[in-house]
Parts: structure tokens; sequence; C-alpha cells
């Protein structure tokens, strides 16, 4: 039992030597100077290697003393000027930045920050791994039905086979009616100037436009990009849409087009497949908005390719939700009729047939 006139010692200040104990380095150094029997031994330690810390005031004789003082936090401390500093450490949460006046108060408010933080992570990923799977749903849906359509298309175009040896009779009637529509009647009334118009339309196009590529070929050929997934998260499903038509058409002639709208009122446009048709009830435009829309709905596994760790980046993750809300065209049947709508007009107003005149 220690009595209260034994002191407390440091086994740092000791004379292995003759069993002295000192309370601190200078009475060890004293003892070392006057003690008969430790001369020898302080003799042969002034020929040993020393390693000293001068910022510390820290001497050892022993390489691994001196090694473990150099990781001590004191020492780390004096060599970056920060002693002073410590007392003065803020002590603030890393997820929410609210600061504490003591480092418990700032443990404790982790505590509950980080089950906060984690629930609503766990919340987000719930919810993107439940559209995640809405949008794998929906890209088989979309094969499926991209398949029905191009069966409809072969039956189309051997339909169209057959209507071969009709469209040559019916061109030299054509012909016929251009030269009366030169030379309208004043009695007519506006379903023959209307009717004329079309015959017009009609006529131009197979023989100033006979080199445009066909619509089916220009959508098979049209490209999708990351830029188009970007622009469709900031602008919206319809707008997008409209871009990638209007883009990809821009880089042909005029004359080289498609597609031409002949009354942007009435949504009127003429298509090339094989030969100029009038598309009724816009059935082939639906179908290649339909088309488009697919080809960014599978686009997205470059974007995943591209962020292959998007599930644990919050920033990512979010990301991927906004560009698959704006590219699946609407989540109701009325919402992506109205949005069919609004990019057929966009079409009509930026492929008017009156510009091929300009």
């Amino acid at each position: 039992m220690v009595t209260k006139t034994q002191k407390k010692t440091n086994s740092q200040f000791c004379c292995k030597k003759c069993d002295y104990n000192a309370s601190n380095k200078n009475n060890l150094d004293n003892h070392n100077l006057t003690c008969k029997q430790c001369k020898v031994t302080v003799s042969d330690k002034k020929n040993e290697k020393k390693y000293s810390c001068q910022l510390c005031d820290f001497l050892s004789y022993k390489k691994t003393d001196f090694t473990r003082h150099l990781s001590t936090r004191k020492h780390k401390l004096m060599v970056s000027g920060d002693k002073k500093n410590e007392k003065n450490e803020k002590n603030i949460c890393n997820l929410c930045n609210k600061e504490y006046k003591s480092r418990n108060g700032v443990w404790r408010h982790k505590q509950k920050c980080n089950n906060t933080n984690t629930e609503i992570l766990k919340e987000e990923k719930g919810k993107v791994e439940t559209l995640t799977e809405l949008v794998l749903t929906q890209q088989d849906m979309l094969t499926n039905q991209s398949n029905l359509i191009n069966n409809q298309q072969e039956q189309i175009k051997e339909f169209h086979e057959t209507l071969k040896t009709v469209m040559n009779s019916h061109e030299k009637r054509e012909e016929v009616f251009l030269e009366l529509a030169k030379k309208p009647s004043i009695m007519g009334n506006n379903n023959n100037n209307i009717n004329s118009n079309n015959i017009n339309y009609h006529v131009y196009l197979n023989e100033h436009c006979a080199n445009a590529i066909d619509f089916p070929d220009f959508l098979n050929n049209l490209s999708i990009s990351m830029e188009d997934l970007f622009y469709s998260k900031d602008n919206g499903y319809p707008k997008a849409i409209s871009n990638i038509f209007q883009k990809n058409l821009s880089i042909l002639d005029k004359t080289e087009r498609p597609i031409h709208c002949s009354d942007k009122k009435r949504m009127n446009f003429y298509i090339k497949d094989g030969k100029w048709e009038k598309d009724k009830d816009n059935k082939k435009i639906l179908e290649s908005i339909w088309k488009v829309t697919h080809k960014q709905i599978k686009y997205m596994d470059e974007w995943r390719k591209a962020n292959p760790n998007w599930r644990d980046n919050e920033e990512k993750d979010l990301e991927f939700l906004n560009i698959v809300t704006n590219i699946m065209g609407g989540s109701t049947d009325e919402e992506q009729l109205k949005n069919k709508k609004k990019i057929i007009k966009e079409l009509a107003n930026n492929n008017d047939i009156k510009l091929l005149f300009s």
C-alpha cells in the first residue's frame, strides 16, 4: 500500500544500476553525476548514439523509443504547429455541419444523425429499385411491341408490292389532275381547292423529292447520344423527342428528308416509304415516336456502363431517377397521348412543306 510520504515515480527516470527512482529528468541527471556506481555507466552512455527531439525535449538511447515518440499525438501537434489550436478544435458533425461545444456532444449527435440519414437512404434506394424493376418490365414490353411493329412493317411492304401496278396507273391520272389544277374553275368550292393542293403536293414530292430517304430507313439510322438523355432530363419528354427528330432531319437536305407537313392546322403529313403517301391518322408518325422512345430507353444501358457504381452514389442515383422519369413518355395513357400531340405539333412546325419552295 502506498503511503503519503511515497511518491509516484515515472519508470522513465530510474537508475537500474543502484535501483534509484527520480521524479524528473534533472534529478536523474544529478544522480548520475554524483553516484560513483553510475559514473562508468554515464561515461558509456556518452559514447552511445543519442536519439533526441529538440522540439519536444525528448532524449532516448533506444531507437525504438524514439520511433514510438515520433508517432505520438504530442509530437505531431508540435511539428504541425497546431498545439495551440488543439484546445480550439471545433466539434462539427461531418454529415450536417452542426457545431457542438464538446466532443461528447458531437458524438451523441452523430448516433442520431447517422440513423436518420441511413433510413432516408434506405427509402430512396427502395424507390430506385422499384423504379428499376418497372423500367426493366417496360423494356421487355417494348421489345415485344417492337417485334410486333416489325412484323406489321413486313406485311405493309408486301402490300406495297401489290400496289405498284395500281400506282403506275394513278401517276397518269395525277398528271391530268395537275393540268386541271393549274386552271381552277371559278365555280369550284373550297373542297376542290384543297384536293387540288393535295394533288399538287403529292406530285411535287414524287417529282422533286424522289431521292428522299425512306422513313423506316431514317428511323433505323437515327442515333441516340448521352447528350439526348441529359436533354430529356432537363427539358422533358415532348421537347426531347422533337429535338432528336429535328437533329437527325437537319443533317439531310430538304429534298432528302422523308417527312413533310402539308397542313399545320390539321397536322397532315406526307411520308416517303417507297413512294410519297399521305400519313392517314398520323399512324406512321405515332409508330415512329414509340420507336424513338424505345431507343432512348435502351440507351440507358450505356449510361449504366458509364456509371457502374451509380447505386452507391446518391447524386448518380437521383440522376438516374430523373432521366428515366423523362424518357418514359408519361405514367398514364392520357399523359402519353397529350405528349405525342405536342411532338406531332413540333414536327409540323419544323417540317412545313412550304419550306421546300423558299
